[in-house]
């Protein structure tokens, strides 16, 4: 009754006796043999693929690897992932030839903000792993994101340093310090905001240090 780890097994001969009438042991050599089990044999060149983290709108591809470490053709049924974010870029039905690989890409979609743990779930004719399982790792992030731009100015000028920022989550306050160059010092009550403000309030104090501290938010929770 053969199991279903193939390979060749050693028939080894133990004390091997070939009897005369006499019950003398007359034999003069005897010879091992061996047996080939023949089955598929699946295995994975990683049980865990982590794609990273990712912004929003990004996407991000890392191949899986079955193997077929058998002696026999590896047939794949069936690939499903349990999360849509995750895409097979690939056949879900193939053959893995004996003593080879094939490598399956997987994309990550960078949908939805959130770390995500899924299973991709592999089916095959492997007499002993009908169905493995292959961990997928993922975090999709939002970008937001304050910018200080580029400031020119004449000595005795009077500049403007303008402050933009880039979100794609809804934002209702802001603050940032800045450390005030030797040459530059703060006119105060100047700071006004864009057009992107809704029921907003600015203000701008220079702390001890020539530490320029900025805060705007709004009142009634209003994003920006």
């Amino acid at each position: 009754n053969a199991g279903t780890d193939p390979g060749d097994y050693l028939f080894q001969i133990l004390n091997p006796v070939i009897g005369d009438a006499s019950s003398n042991n007359i034999i003069t050599g005897s010879t091992d043999g061996t047996i080939t089990l023949l089955a598929p044999d699946i295995s994975f060149g990683m049980r865990q693929m982590d794609f990273g983290s990712l912004p929003i709108g990004d996407s991000n591809d890392l191949n899986l690897f079955i193997n077929n470490d058998g002696n026999l053709d590896l047939s794949i049924t069936g690939l499903t992932v349990s999360n849509s974010y995750f895409e097979i870029l690939h056949t879900t039905s193939f053959t893995v030839s004996a003593g080879t690989s094939e490598a399956v890409p997987i994309r990550f979609h960078s949908i939805q903000k959130g770390q995500y743990n899924d299973t991709v779930y592999i089916a095959s004719d492997d007499p002993d792993s009908a169905t493995e399982e292959v961990n997928l790792y993922a975090t999709a992030y939002t970008v937001n994101e304050i910018h200080l731009g580029d400031v020119f100015g004449f000595n005795g000028d009077t500049v403007t340093q303008i402050i933009t920022m880039n979100n794609m989550e809804n934002i209702v306050s802001m603050q940032y310090d800045m450390l005030l160059p030797g040459p530059l010092e703060y006119l105060a009550g100047t700071p006004v905001l864009s057009a992107r403000a809704a029921d907003h309030i600015v203000s701008a104090n220079v702390l001890p240090g020539d530490t320029l501290r900025v805060v705007a938010y709004s009142p009634t929770n209003q994003p920006f």
